[in-house]
């Protein structure tokens, strides 16, 4: 019984321990929007990286709303990371005219200058949850590649609502940059989000 005991507590903590490797890099994270979200539905510069997921109702103050056909935003996680995962969430509420993004591209780069395409996805519909309402998480998994900026470009048809930007990797692997831009002098036209 004893060896049981012990055999769990090492396998607890062992897993315990490599979970909390893996943490979501761009919680607190300062971001840039290409577009400003809609007055009604505002983003206060940290509403996309404060851990906080909006319910499945538009009225939800998570929420970002805007009405832009295409947007984008670029993250700033302000050292250089080793990259697991990256995540978005939106809403659909089609009630309010509230629906998920034609598509989602996702780029990353070390100095914001030189980028490198690791997702462009154009949803089939017939894919995606049906519900009247609600939300969805876009995921780019198995990255594997050191980035210090993530941008994302969003195209939208009406109104779409953006709550949370995760993006998830090893707080160990925190490395010094290279020399590169700020977050808000990335420029998105020069960004290729073709794979």
């Amino acid at each position: 019984m004893r060896k049981f005991v012990a055999i769990s507590l090492i396998f607890l903590l062992f897993t315990n321990w490599s979970l909390a490797l893996e943490v979501n890099l761009a919680k607190g994270k300062e971001y840039f929007l290409a577009h400003e979200a809609d007055w009604k539905y505002p983003d206060d510069g940290l509403k996309l990286t404060d851990g906080r997921f909006g319910y499945p109702d538009y009225k939800d103050f998570a929420w970002v709303g805007f009405t832009n056909r295409e947007q984008f935003v670029a993250l700033d996680l302000r050292d250089l990371y080793q990259i697991d995962r990256v995540s978005v969430g939106f809403l659909r509420s089609t009630d309010e005219a509230i629906f998920f993004p034609v598509g989602v591209a996702v780029a990353i780069s070390e100095d914001g200058i030189e980028w490198e395409a690791i997702s462009n996805v154009i949803y089939d519909y017939r894919d995606l949850p049906q519900n009247k309402i609600v939300t969805y998480k876009h995921l780019v998994d198995n990255v594997q590649k050191k980035a210090r900026f993530v941008a994302i470009r969003i195209h939208g048809s009406t109104w779409v609502f953006m709550d949370e930007i995760e993006v998830w990797g090893d707080n160990s692997t925190k490395a010094k940059p290279p020399q590169g831009v700020y977050v808000d002098e990335i420029e998105f036209d020069l960004i290729d989000f073709d794979l």
